[in-house]
């Protein structure tokens, strides 16, 4: 539901505007009112003979400030429309620079820049609509400024030629008037930029608070296999530290048969049984031949079986009577499963629920026995191999994207993935061989 050109330009736009707004509201902002509040009680305690002076500069501060206030919520919508039409561009671009091999395939260039200039048009317009607004802002602030000026001026005045003041009283009030407005006169541009950062800030925040479609449940649980495989590899290589968690390379190693939740639990050598009780790991058979941990419901060198149960789902766009109903089918551990259909039958959406990028409306996805539902998403996505229809790659080097699989892979087991897919000859002819930076996508 969101646009890439849009959601970047979204995401500048609210970072810059939360520097803006703790600049704007407490360097700028908060120290000019109580610069005003100071001088208007200067007037009102040491010219007590002219009070007037300081009923008038406090009416025209006030209207100065309701004013300002009222002219920047009619720009809001100016600047509103001029972000939409500023998202828009940059998507279009975006859009059309991550699909040039599409456009040239079809000739599009020139129907590509007449949208891109279309929606250029539309965010001057409203660009303009904001300068112009703000042009009227300044003019009637300098006018309610000046007003003022006159008005305190003509009273000080008379009380000089009457002797109630000084002609240096005088002059003082004339300094002080400008002394409060000075940085009034930047309240517009704050009080705009304020209400601006706003706006870019509630995008970003917008963004920010998107719910995912899927969420782990609280007692969610690490499907047990793929928990073993993780700590066969740290045994295999040495200590190490994965999303903040420490397991040592004696985790899951334990020194005898034990009995722990009803498991059976046995490893090689010497061992600590507490660990393996706290982090919760099955460990049935250590192999040390294929450096693999084999949990429930995973066959040792045949991997592991995929069960779909009475499974019945749509895409929320999708009317009820559409998409998948009462899908029953077992994959069994070793084997080979083609699934084969007319466009749009539900090839793709079958191995998204298998990814569990989405959840089944009726019945339930089974990896190894294990319902994906009661799982963590982690643990499904990391036992499953996947080449995309799609093949999009980083823009980094050829080891960085092969990596990319298991981040933790070692640069040997990532030339055994070159071999097996036939690739290693061709990345080693190159001039950077591994380190060859790959185009984006």
């Amino acid at each position: 539901t969101k646009k890439t050109g849009a959601v970047m330009k979204s995401m500048d736009r609210g970072i810059d505007a939360t520097n803006s707004l703790v600049t704007y509201a407490f360097l700028y902002l908060i120290p000019a009112l109580a610069e005003c509040l100071a001088v208007m009680i200067l007037f009102f305690s040491k010219f007590t003979d002219i009070w007037e002076v300081g009923l008038v500069i406090a009416i025209c501060v006030s209207i100065y400030i309701t004013v300002t206030v009222k002219i920047t919520i009619w720009r809001k919508k100016f600047r509103e429309k001029m972000n939409k039409n500023d998202n828009d561009y940059h998507d279009k671009a975006t859009d059309s620079i991550t699909n040039f091999e599409t456009v040239k395939y079809f000739a599009a260039e020139s129907y590509e820049v007449e949208r891109y200039t279309k929606s250029v048009v539309k965010y001057q317009k409203f660009n303009a609509a904001t300068v112009i607004s703000m042009q009227i802002l300044n003019f009637v602030q300098q006018f309610i400024l000046q007003a003022c000026m006159v008005a305190c001026l003509l009273i000080s005045g008379k009380a000089v030629t009457d002797g109630k003041v000084s002609v240096g009283a005088w002059v003082a009030i004339q300094a002080w008037i400008n002394q409060i407005f000075q940085p009034l006169n930047f309240l517009g541009t704050i009080y705009s930029s304020i209400v601006q950062a706003l706006i870019d800030v509630r995008n970003l925040s917008e963004l920010l608070s998107e719910k995912p479609d899927i969420e782990d449940a609280s007692d969610a649980i690490d499907i047990p296999f793929f928990t073993a495989r993780v700590k066969s590899r740290l045994r295999a290589t040495s200590d190490a530290n994965i999303e903040g968690e420490t397991f040592s390379s004696k985790d899951c190693n334990c020194e005898n048969k034990e009995n722990i939740d009803g498991i059976d639990k046995k490893g090689e050598g010497e061992g600590d049984i507490e660990s393996c009780e706290s982090s919760q790991v099955v460990c049935k058979t250590y192999n040390n031949n294929t450096n693999n941990f084999f949990g429930e419901g995973l066959e040792e060198g045949k991997g592991v079986g995929v069960e779909f149960k009475n499974v019945s789902f749509h895409y929320p766009q999708q009317p009820a009577e559409k998409g998948l109903k009462g899908v029953n089918f077992t994959i069994k551990p070793g084997t080979t499963t083609a699934i084969v259909g007319s466009t749009g039958a539900g090839k793709t959406t079958l191995s998204r629920l298998l990814f569990r990028f989405y959840e089944p409306l009726e019945g339930s996805v089974l990896l190894g026995g294990y319902d994906l539902a009661k799982c963590t998403q982690r643990s499904v996505r990391y036992m499953i191999g996947v080449v995309p229809q799609d093949t999009v790659m980083f823009n980094e080097s050829i080891m960085y994207n092969i990596r990319y699989g298991r981040l933790d892979a070692s640069n040997e087991e990532i030339y055994q993935a070159a071999e097996a897919a036939q690739i290693r000859t061709f990345i080693e002819s190159l001039p950077d061989a591994w380190e060859t930076v790959v185009g984006e996508r």
